[in-house]
């Protein structure tokens, strides 16, 4: 959480999230897809966690009922605009489940995790 947000070396369009130690606060950048240091984070969420060392309270979705999740986890698996191949999991609001799908590895959305327990 301390280094300053580091884009990497390639060029690759992946909005990220990193900690910024002058604010205090989670801020979003522009990730270029490889390289970079450990300061970037997929969801906001995620950085507040790490770095904030608190739980955040997830938001409740207007399109379900009894059900509390993460902003990150309500739109539907997307691909990005790239042509990786790269297995991702997404939180599948239909299922109720973690399912598996093919990243690009650039683009698409929040609901794009690394593995499923994350």
């Amino acid at each position: 959480c301390k280094p300053a947000a580091e884009p990497g070396v390639c060029d690759a369009y992946m909005p990220r999230w990193f900690f910024n130690v002058n604010t205090g606060a989670c801020e979003r950048f522009i990730y270029g897809g490889c390289g970079g240091n450990a300061n970037n984070y997929l969801t906001f969420a995620e950085c507040e966690r790490t770095c904030l060392r608190r739980a955040v309270t997830p938001r409740r979705s207007p399109q379900t009922t009894g059900t509390n999740f993460e902003e990150g986890c309500r739109p539907e698996a997307d691909s990005g605009v790239c042509d990786a191949h790269i297995r991702r999991w997404f939180f599948n609001v239909k299922t109720g489940h973690c399912e598996t799908f093919v990243y690009g590895g650039c683009g698409g959305n929040e609901n794009n995790y690394k593995s499923r327990k994350e």
